[in-house]
Formats: structure tokens, C-alpha cells, sequence
């Protein structure tokens, strides 16, 4: 004949006989659900830097072609300032050369000077922005499209204008702002 020993256990026993197994179990479940709720590869950039570089996108645009007499000086200074502007020296030179910023402070007078006196105004208008994974080289591609319209007392412009420009940006050197490393008028 059989007998059954019941034996109680306390607490203390039951950790001791079977606390290795649920440090175990405990472990896998937690790495589990890291593994499930990690980042990958796919996902790219998070909610919050996107809508932070969408309005950098829409800045940094209305900046380069804002050219009214009232926001020209103050839109030119933001994008060019060597301490705290939105474009890198190399982009700033690119667009010297294209002819979309003032190569010297004289130039920047003279063309405040000519919008004021044609009371030249401007509306940009920022239609789509769209900002994709970074790519190889840790930088953020952002799309912007939209219209352009300038009007003047002097002169007599076209309706408005299509534009779409692609800015690779990252971040400034030792933090955390924006910066436009790159620059391609995909307008034509």
C-alpha cells in the first residue's frame, strides 16, 4: 500500500526549490518583449523627429524663397549665419553660386535696397513635405514641394511657380539642431 506524504512549504522553500526557475522564465519573457517591441531596421525615424524635421523642411524653405522687402534681410541672415544657420558653408556656397543667396554683405544691401524700392512681396506656399529614413550616411532626406508667387510694383513675374527641393539634413555638431548638409533644386 501506497502512501501520500503531504508536506507544506513555505515562502522561503518554494523560492529555494524553484527560484532559479523563475529567474529563467522571467528572463525569457522579458527578452521576449524587447525583442517584439525594439526599433528595426524598417521603422526609421520616430514620430517626433519626423514632425521636428517636416518643420525645419517648411522653414528652411520659406527662407531661401522668401524674398519680400520685409523678411528678405532676417530669412537670407537665418539661413547663412556661420554660428547658427540653417545651411552648412558648403551648402551656403552652392547656393552663391546658383545665384539663390547674396555673395557679400553689399549684395545682401543691395538686394534689400531693390525689393524695398519695387516693394516686392512674396507667398510661398509649402504643399507637401515629406521626410524619408536616413540614408548611408546617417543623414535625413525631406522632399518639399509647393508654389512660389512674387509680385512687385516695378515688375511683372509670372503666376505662380512650382518648386520642389530635396535637403539632406543632420544634426549641427554637438547637438541636437537641424542642419542642411545637402541641397538639390529638383524643380525643372
Amino acid at each position: 500500500m501506497m502512501y501520500w506524504r503531504i508536506r507544506k512549504y513555505g515562502v522561503a522553500e518554494m523560492f529555494q526549490q524553484y527560484g532559479l526557475h523563475l529567474a529563467v522564465l522571467i528572463s525569457v519573457l522579458l527578452n521576449i518583449f524587447l525583442i517584439a517591441t525594439r526599433p528595426g531596421p524598417n521603422k526609421g525615424v520616430s514620430t517626433e523627429v519626423k514632425t521636428d524635421f517636416e518643420q525645419f523642411g517648411r522653414r528652411v524653405t520659406q527662407h531661401i524663397l522668401d524674398t519680400s522687402y520685409i523678411n528678405y534681410q532676417s530669412a537670407t541672415t537665418s539661413l547663412m549665419d556661420p554660428q547658427s544657420g540653417e545651411l552648412a558653408p558648403p551648402v551656403v556656397n552652392i547656393m552663391r553660386k546658383r545665384g539663390l543667396l547674396p555673395n557679400s554683405k553689399e549684395e545682401l544691401q543691395a538686394s534689400i535696397k531693390a525689393f524695398g524700392d519695387s516693394k516686392r512681396v512674396c507667398a510661398v506656399n509649402v504643399q507637401t513635405v515629406r521626410v524619408s529614413d536616413p540614408d548611408s550616411q546617417g543623414l535625413i532626406p525631406i522632399d518639399v514641394t509647393g508654389v512660389v508667387a512674387v509680385h512687385s510694383a516695378e515688375e511683372s513675374y509670372p503666376g505662380p511657380v512650382p518648386f520642389h527641393f530635396r535637403y539632406r539634413v543632420g544634426y549641427r555638431r554637438g547637438s541636437t539642431t537641424p542642419l542642411v548638409s545637402d541641397f538639390s533644386d529638383l524643380s525643372h
